[in-house]
């Protein structure tokens, strides 16, 4: 193991130790965590844990270190190590997303598009670049929410490869009258839109069906089965399209996963812990009709579409 790995574990669990005195409402959960990370300097010791403990742990004990403290020193850390493991061309983590916005912009002229939770907004960098070069001449809103500060300077600095045609706008409370101020005025073919609204608190800024579509990727682990219900509802009021792109508990793919993230601590207690709080194939499905669903295997990932059939994977542009 690499000095700068164990140095990088010791100080986790030095932070971790401090939380776990300190935060009362989330013990247990540190706990878990501390668990992890001590069992995380050698690769025997952690598949040990990840086959005899993980699967013991309870359900709301599953946080990670950005769910544990939303002051986390880790959390752009996380978030940057997210955004390179996106960017890699295999195995193409968020490919699916980026490939069926992509569509919906150029097959079905979605102009309006929210993304929950955005994070580094590196789906959209895709999105926008794939556009680029695909000649596109129609206006494009991204709407990135997410009540983090440091997501939205990571998105800036995410986004700032693409130096043309690309123009970015803070607006801490975004509603009716703002956003449609800002398509009054727009200058750019693509205008990206950071702000910081509740997601449950929608109803108070916009009114129905105001965006084309609302997505979220790798968010909807975070919350629990009643808010998510909550957040799909809310969504699905405000928005024509509803897609939700997030992770499927396979055993498989958290032993190699962890493979690819091994020398990032941060990153691996995320992929880790994430995995462990998706659900399993059999769960996501329903006999709830108003919804499609679509699984990738290889990359452990599935997407749900709320009130429009899929686009199929062979449609040309």
């Amino acid at each position: 193991m690499s000095k700068r790995r164990k140095h990088k574990i010791d100080e986790i669990l030095n932070y971790l130790e401090k939380q776990e005195l300190q935060n009362n409402t989330v013990r247990n959960a540190v706990t878990e965590n501390i668990s992890f990370f001590r069992n995380s300097y050698s690769i025997l010791s952690f598949y040990k844990w990840l086959c005899t403990k993980a699967p013991e742990i309870k359900p709301e004990n599953l946080l990670e270190l950005m769910d544990i403290d939303s002051a986390s020193p880790y959390d752009t850390e996380l978030i940057s190590s997210l955004a390179a493991t996106e960017r890699k061309l295999f195995p193409g983590l968020i490919n699916p997303i980026v490939k069926r916005i992509f569509r919906l912009i150029a097959c079905e002229n979605a102009g309006l598009i929210a993304s929950i939770g955005s994070g580094a907004m590196e789906v959209e960098r895709q999105v926008i670049s794939k556009l680029l070069r695909s000649g596109n001449d129609k206006p494009v809103v991204f709407i990135g929410i997410d009540i983090s500060a440091s997501s939205h300077n990571f998105a800036k600095q995410n986004l700032a490869s693409i130096k043309s045609e690309l123009t970015i706008i803070e607006i801490k409370e975004l509603d009716d009258t703002s956003l449609q101020s800002v398509l009054n005025e727009r200058k750019s073919l693509y205008t990206v839109i950071l702000c910081n609204n509740d997601v449950f608190s929608l109803d108070k800024y916009f009114s129905e069906s105001r965006f084309d579509l609302a997505y979220n990727c790798f968010f909807k682990h975070h919350v629990t089965a009643v808010d998510s219900e909550k957040i799909d509802n809310i969504l699905k009021k405000h928005s024509k399209k509803v897609i939700e792109y997030d992770g499927v508990k396979n055993n498989f793919n958290s032993f190699i996963q962890s493979l690819f993230v091994w020398g990032k601590p941060v990153l691996l207690s995320g992929t880790v812990f994430s995995n462990l709080r998706y659900k399993k194939k059999s769960e996501i499905k329903s006999t709830n009709t108003d919804f499609s669903i679509k699984t990738y295997w290889m990359k452990g990932t599935h997407m749900k579409e709320f009130n429009a059939p899929l686009i199929p994977e062979t449609t040309k542009i």
